[in-house]
């Protein structure tokens, strides 16, 4: 891994002492503004707007759950999940899809989500939601 594709200072000592949840949306507002209510809840959070730059930092990261947009250029977000699937570290993640747009339930559980949901996302169900994962995962 190159020095501009390493995780952020400080996330490998927490590492262990926090869920880490990875949070994918190219739009970067909405991406930083969930990675804040997330760290408020105490996860542990890697937020990125670009898909590709997930899919190469995930594995050291070793996300429990991934939140991931669907309309995203380049890898979008059914590809993305289907990417982190075929590793063994991606079969133990939980990925919920979150999108604005109409999506095919079949074909997001074909991909691998095991969960979807429309923006905007209603946080104290989210949050729910995420508390309610099991921490083997």
């Amino acid at each position: 891994m190159s020095q501009a594709e390493t995780l952020p200072s400080g996330f490998a000592q927490s590492a262990a002492t926090a869920r880490r949840i990875l949070v994918v949306d190219d739009n970067l507002h909405s991406a930083q503004t969930l990675e804040l209510l997330l760290r408020n809840e105490r996860y542990q959070v890697l937020a990125l707007s670009n898909s590709t730059k997930a899919a190469e930092l995930a594995r050291s990261f070793a996300p429990h759950i991934a939140l991931l947009d669907l309309a995203m250029p380049v890898m979008d977000g059914v590809a993305l999940c289907s990417f982190f699937r075929q590793w063994p570290w991606g079969k133990k993640m939980h990925i919920i899809a979150v999108t604005g747009r109409a999506f095919d339930e079949a074909q997001l559980k074909a991909a691998g989500f095991d969960a979807w949901y429309s923006k905007p996302l209603d946080w104290p169900v989210l949050k729910g939601v995420l508390a309610d994962i099991p921490t083997d995962s």
